[in-house]
């Protein structure tokens, strides 16, 4: 290890002579050869094991508050939303704002409740779907915020406003599906 090593990995200089004094009160045994210092580690210290380790050593007993802070560049060249991705969080924003819950719920739904919400469009049945009362991709989110409301009210939650920005399915191809907003509110409104 040298002086320049030490200086590129931390970013602050200290002297060879405190380099030396504080390696030696560490109890290890120094050679200088070439500007490059050729160590024995101490039998107590099985820690150190490579270059990096006696840099670490120097740095905490000089002190860590010698090590500068810099701050990251913070140069964007383009947003990191896109307008689709911001009017989506802003639709999240403005109705969790109103008092509403944001359920999170399948892009599958009950076919039986979907029936009730599927309009014209018709059913998109799941080849392998993942229980039986999730067979069909929801053509509306009201068919999966009644189901949640449902399961909510059984449970003795009776004032409750819920909401959910997801995709509803009109087709079986990809790219055959909108994302849209609903909710719904039982109980009592204050």
């Amino acid at each position: 290890m040298n002086q320049k090593t030490f200086q590129k990995i931390t970013g602050f200089k200290i002297s060879i002579k405190e380099m030396i004094n504080i390696l030696e009160k560490l109890g290890f045994k120094l050679k200088t050869e070439k500007k490059f210092f050729k160590l024995s580690v101490p039998s107590w210290r099985p820690d150190i094991v490579q270059e990096i380790d006696i840099v670490e050593e120097l740095v905490r007993i000089s002190g860590y508050e010698k090590i500068k802070i810099e701050n990251p560049i913070k140069e964007r060249s383009k947003n990191t939303l896109n307008p689709t991705q911001k009017l989506f969080h802003f639709l999240q924003r403005a109705v969790a704002s109103k008092g509403y819950l944001e359920a999170i719920t399948w892009s599958f739904s009950d076919s039986k409740y979907n029936d009730h919400f599927k309009e014209a469009n018709k059913e998109i049945k799941i080849v392998n779907p993942i229980s039986s009362e999730l067979g069909v991709l929801r053509n509306s989110i009201f068919s999966n915020l009644v189901m949640y409301m449902s399961k909510n009210l059984d449970r003795g939650i009776k004032d409750l406003s819920i909401f959910e920005i997801g995709p509803i399915f009109y087709g079986s191809q990809p790219g055959e599906q909108n994302t849209v907003i609903c909710g719904l509110s039982a109980g009592k409104k204050i």
